[in-house]
């Protein structure tokens, strides 16, 4: 079971940058804004175990880690994309060196870089 406090919600939302609003948006509406502003501050009366399991489940799922002790919560960092520009130019230099076609090169030749080449 994943548990989660109603201080670890707002750390969470503030890890996400979210409104409570989003964060209803992101539950489907299955908890209000009004809700979240309750649970938030501890005067939710006995909220449902299934709703705090969902709404830990979204944070989660966003990248959001929550300790058992009650106390921490931690965003893991989205893991980096190489960017389009770098792969086109590494695609670009890797094909530089392909013949342009079987007949280019005789058996054994290799190609050469000289100094000065640019893509």
């Amino acid at each position: 079971m994943r548990y989660m406090t109603p201080s670890q919600s707002r750390v969470a939302r503030a890890l996400l940058d979210w409104s409570r609003e989003r964060t209803s948006e992101g539950m489907q509406e299955a908890v209000s804004v009004r809700w979240l502003e309750e649970f938030e501050a501890g005067r939710a009366k006995n909220p449902r175990k299934a709703t705090l399991e969902a709404l830990a489940a979204l944070y989660e799922a966003k990248g959001i880690k929550f300790s058992r002790d009650g106390i921490n919560v931690t965003l893991q960092a989205k893991p980096k994309r190489p960017r389009a520009k770098a792969l086109l130019a590494a695609l670009a230099f890797v094909l530089s060196f392909a013949p342009a076609s079987a007949g280019d090169y005789r058996s054994g030749d290799t190609p050469r870089v000289v100094k000065g080449d640019t893509l």
